[in-house]
């Protein structure tokens, strides 16, 4: 928190974007200001429902634009989204499809719901081995992201023959 003559005026927030939005719901009908250093859900960028927040992190969809760079730098033409049934994941991975779309590659979009977590991604992990598809972006929280590895594993995915590009903030929450 910031003070100004013992007055809270701001507060510096939560790492975690669902915990940030909360808060940031709040703050405003308190009149403080909120700044955020980690999170970086896309929802946080609706100044109408957030106008006192300030997001110092680029937002998940800001990165898309990198995504699609590294597709084109290395000439994928196809590329599958498997994301967690999150906010901040399911505005990321909506975004990212528009962007495949409009640079014309070929996309196939899944979304993994937590309560159906191990039937659920079995199954979407099976699709994905069937496909032609070998460039995977998978958008989940890192806890989700460590269970989806151990089954990609299990099935003999995390092969050559694919590429997983997960969100580059994991090591923030570490032990």
């Amino acid at each position: 928190q910031i003070e100004s003559r013992g007055k809270i005026v701001a507060l510096i927030a939560e790492g975690c974007s669902a915990v940030t939005e909360a808060i940031a719901e709040i703050s405003k009908h308190l009149q403080l200001i909120q700044f955020s250093f980690l999170s970086s859900s896309p929802a946080l960028r609706d100044r109408r429902k957030f106008s006192l927040y300030n997001q110092i992190k680029p937002s998940e969809n800001g990165l898309n634009f990198l995504r699609i760079d590294l597709m084109k730098r290395f000439e994928w033409k196809h590329a599958v989204i498997i994301y967690e049934d999150a906010e901040i994941f399911r505005l990321s991975a909506q975004n990212l499809a528009e962007l495949m779309k409009k640079n014309n590659i070929e996309r196939e979009l899944f979304f993994v719901s937590g309560q159906e977590f191990s039937s659920n991604i079995e199954e979407v992990l099976t699709k994905v081995k069937e496909s032609k598809f070998r460039i995977i972006f998978a958008l989940f929280y890192a806890n989700t992201a460590q269970k989806l590895v151990c089954k990609a594993y299990q099935m003999m995915m995390p092969s050559s023959r694919y590429v997983w590009i997960f969100p580059g903030w994991y090591h923030y929450f570490s032990d």
